[in-house]
């Protein structure tokens, strides 16, 4: 098997463990192939992350990291996190071995950059320290402690409605396999093969519309990724959250995205367009990490990579991370939930280090990408077949400028924020 195939395999059997299909032939199967694709050949980032070692040494890794899940999800229960720092030292351990094996292939100036730059080649973010600053204010300026309860939505009018929602992005079947009721939705793989493309949504959401926004964000990977030609993948992750960003804030927040909706059922629920608009405009205190506003994710992103990056540079230890967390979150605590645990954000948790870095460049990607082509959800889809997914720039940096006609910025998000929240 070639290693774009193996790649290619990978994400398949990740999305078999996040439908909660049989876990462990999954995981050996995952191991053997990234292990043995490992051995021969040039040496790659991928070789270097996925199959360093033994085959031992692979199985140990996600072992860990199955065990370091278990902890988590006790965690999450009862807030006793004495039960977690055990195995989530052990997780850190493998990732900064690899990191600073990245670190030598790469030749960038520490470990955690090393992993930022595998996940995006070409990774740049123009976010200045001032930028939070202006985005905290923003943030308590629209801020609430809890959202107004919505009307109910029934579970079977959810269902129908995401599931309508990936007819009108125009998801590809052939190309995608579509999983329903995943922990977590969630996108992965190629559209080079048949069903190469795995899209799990789930319609279990006290705020249906942000249940309805989260799969949209899905959809939205769906649709870029099944149209990558076969043998190239992402553009970096920051350039595939750009999509999804795109999706979710450009036009899931758009008047012409609510109105379907409404005409989807919401309006026999009780829903008018006023009451979406309002609700997509405020920003809800206690939401956490990537289930929040545009506004507060990029601070919450911030905050994340700046604990990444001390755990993997050997700057903070396992045992110390509480007492460090507190400190990063502190000049935030008037905008952050009352409960807001390090460990919230699962990607540390199984060891994806300098993964959430690209979400902050992949959130100006988005804004950037729609104010450029004028993105509706009528041309949206044409615009990343024809534009986005023709470009041969492989680095997010490069594939950001080709198809924009500018390197990078702000510009674009706050010119969205500042006329949306107006």
């Amino acid at each position: 098997m070639s290693m774009i195939d193996t790649l290619y395999e990978r994400e398949r059997l990740k999305m078999q463990i996040l439908a909660d299909e049989p876990k462990i032939p999954a995981f050996i199967v995952n191991s053997y192939q990234l292990w043995g694709a490992a051995q021969f050949g040039s040496m790659s980032p991928e070789k270097i992350f996925y199959g360093t070692g033994t085959l031992r040494d692979v199985l140990g890794r996600l072992l860990a990291r199955k065990s370091c899940m278990s902890a988590w999800r006790e965690a999450k229960k009862d807030d006793q996190t004495l039960r977690l720092i055990g195995p989530m030292a052990t997780v850190l351990e493998y990732s900064r071995e690899i990191a600073k094996k990245l670190q030598e292939h790469l030749k960038t100036d520490t470990p955690y950059d090393a992993l930022v730059e595998f996940q995006t080649p070409g990774f740049v973010d123009p976010f200045e320290e001032s930028d939070f600053k202006t985005l905290h204010k923003k943030v308590k300026d629209i801020q609430v402690e809890q959202a107004e309860p919505l009307p109910h939505v029934p579970d079977y009018l959810m269902k129908t409605i995401i599931r309508g929602l990936v007819d009108v992005a125009g998801v590809d079947q052939f190309k995608v396999n579509i999983v329903d009721n995943v922990a977590h939705p969630a996108c992965l793989g190629y559209g080079g093969v048949p069903k190469g493309v795995v899209l799990g949504l789930t319609h279990d959401y006290e705020d249906p519309i942000l249940g309805i926004l989260t799969n949209w964000h899905e959809i939205g990977h769906a649709i870029y990724r099944q149209s990558i030609p076969y043998g190239r993948m992402v553009q970096g992750r920051a350039m595939d959250e750009s999509i999804a960003f795109m999706y979710e804030h450009v036009i899931g927040r758009s008047d012409e995205f609510l109105t379907i909706l409404l005409d989807a059922g919401l309006t026999e629920c009780g829903y008018t367009l006023e009451m979406l608009r309002n609700h997509v405009r405020v920003a809800d205190r206690e939401t956490k990490r990537i289930e929040t506003n545009p506004l507060r994710h990029a601070i919450d992103i911030r905050i994340t990579d700046q604990l990444e990056r001390a755990l993997i540079n050997d700057e903070v230890e396992a045992e110390d991370v509480e007492i460090f967390w507190q400190n990063l979150i502190k000049p935030y605590r008037d905008i952050l939930p009352d409960a807001y645990p390090f460990y919230w954000d699962v990607h540390q948790m199984t060891g994806i280090y300098g993964d959430r870095a690209c979400y902050n460049p992949g959130l100006l990607g988005g804004f950037q990408l729609g104010d450029s082509a004028g993105v509706t959800l009528g041309n949206v889809g044409e615009f990343i077949q024809d534009t986005v997914n023709t470009c041969d720039e492989t680095r997010f940096d490069k594939t950001i400028e080709h198809v924009s006609g500018k390197p990078l910025s702000t510009d674009a998000f706050f010119k969205w924020s500042n006329s949306f929240y107006s």
